[in-house]
């Protein structure tokens, strides 16, 4: 429950600079490596939202983004793919 009530909150900014400063990044990252199913989706969305911020990149690797195609098939590949392709450019 936690983590869905998370994905509508992370995009406030103030929110977000102290879910950062309180360690939730990590938390979050390990979350989204180890879930499946809706915890993955929610986890997987707050860090799309923080990314949104500009926030959480120097989290995102390869490992992260191989988890979003587990979600939708298609739509999680091309989604995984645009991740990789910033990345690159990062």
């Amino acid at each position: 429950m936690a983590v869905f009530k998370l994905q509508s909150n992370i995009g406030d900014p103030s929110f977000a600079e102290i879910f950062i400063a309180q360690g939730g990044l990590a938390k979050l990252r390990k979350l989204a490596l180890t879930a499946s199913g809706n915890t993955l989706a929610y986890s997987l969305t707050s860090f799309s939202r923080l990314l949104e911020l500009d926030k959480g990149w120097d989290f995102v690797n390869s490992e992260l983004i191989s988890r979003v195609p587990l979600l939708s098939g298609a739509l999680g590949s091309c989604y995984a793919q645009g991740l990789m392709l910033m990345l690159r450019d990062w």
